[in-house]
């Protein structure tokens, strides 16, 4: 990542320009202390809430502190909009409606990409057994078909309009997370390759459309805070489905193997492998004490990976679910014919301001 660091920072110092900000603006302050308060717990809860659980004293703690510290933040942003003050982030945006929806909608898709991620990493290494730079290969055409998809899905969106793009984009996304549900312990590695460009092509399709449709009737003013905002419900989101599913595959998991360890009897297989591997310890010259614990310790092995494996395709059968609930949410994606800006905060000084002001940042064809 270095090197990459590297080349954007130069880029952005040569193709990004500061844009200066409004004259005789105070910094909110004690808005800036609850929204990042409020925000760093419940980020923190939700990445707590995969190991310490749902109804954790720290989860439980942390996650209503963080909603308080918002609640308090969402009112001191209204007074200071009230008494006419620049707030630290004017809540007048959400009156506007591509924006508002694009925001609801991006929580259903952004659950849906990002929520798995981190369960491929953890199959390919704890239950096929392959190190952390052979993962990064398999998992690496993913990345590429997003690079792809990205270039593509901004030009399409242009021609034929967001809904048009996202839609299939969240079909491709459907049908590979469907196939991911169906995962096991054998199968094959360009069958799973293939799933993953499939969601990377998806992720082209989705993410960047829904943000271009969210800020086209931004005003340029309103731009950063809109950018901003759009940001923070993307890490919440991703977040929250890291969470969800990280929790749903433990407790699936701990199902899985009661009802596993229940079906291994003398007569299963597993019985019968259990027999065999004892026999062939003892043909090694270990002890029966030490065969039948050795025996045991690999059937306990061999249940475990079986019920993780089963809990993964439980998660994505419950992904499928969230991403039908997507679709659901993109169908009111619309681009109303009048822009609807958002009230300035300060009155413009010039015509040319006023203009600039007025008028939206994107034009999305619908």
């Amino acid at each position: 990542n270095v090197p990459i660091g590297i080349v954007a920072f130069f880029l952005a110092t040569i193709f990004l320009h500061e844009a200066r900000p409004q004259a005789n603006t105070t910094f909110d302050f004690l808005g800036f202390i609850f929204v990042a308060l409020g925000l760093g717990l419940v980020l923190y809860a939700l990445s707590s809430a995969s190991t310490d659980g749902w109804g954790s004293t720290t989860v439980v703690g942390c996650l209503a502190g963080g909603l308080i510290s918002l609640a308090i933040f969402v009112a001191v942003e209204f007074i200071l909009i009230n008494r006419g003050s620049q707030p630290l982030l004017d809540l007048r945006l959400f009156a506007n409606g591509p924006f508002t929806t694009s925001i609801i909608a991006g929580v259903f898709v952004v659950f849906s990409l990002f929520g798995g991620l981190f369960l491929f990493p953890i199959y390919l290494q704890y239950l096929r057994g392959l190190s952390a730079f052979e993962s990064g290969l398999i998992l690496l055409p993913q990345a590429l078909a997003s690079m792809v998809s990205v270039i593509i899905g901004g030009r399409l969106v242009d021609r034929i309009g967001v809904r048009a793009v996202m839609i299939p984009g969240l079909l491709i996304l459907g049908v590979a997370t469907w196939e991911l549900s169906f995962i096991t312990l054998h199968s094959p590695y360009w069958w799973l390759q293939s799933m993953l460009v499939l969601r990377g092509l998806a992720l082209g399709l989705t993410v960047q459309p829904l943000t271009v449709f969210g800020l086209s009737e931004i005003k340029p003013r309103q731009l950063a805070q809109a950018s901003s905002m759009n940001t923070v419900m993307r890490s919440v989101s991703s977040s929250l489905g890291i969470a969800v599913l990280a929790t749903l595959v433990q407790s699936r998991t701990k199902i899985h193997y009661a009802h596993l360890s229940e079906q291994v009897t003398a007569s299963s297989l597993l019985g019968q492998l259990y027999t065999r591997l004892q026999a062939l310890f003892v043909a090694h010259g270990a002890t029966l004490q030490a065969a039948q614990s050795s025996a045991l310790k690999v059937i306990n092995l061999m249940v475990q990976r079986q019920s993780y494996v089963l809990a993964i395709q439980d998660a994505f059968s419950f992904t499928v679910v969230v991403i039908v609930l997507a679709i659901i949410s993109v169908l009111f994606v619309r681009r109303s014919r009048k822009p609807k800006g958002i009230p300035e905060t300060a009155p413009a000084t010039g015509a040319h301001v006023e203009e600039e002001a007025s008028t939206p940042v994107f034009a999305v064809a619908e």
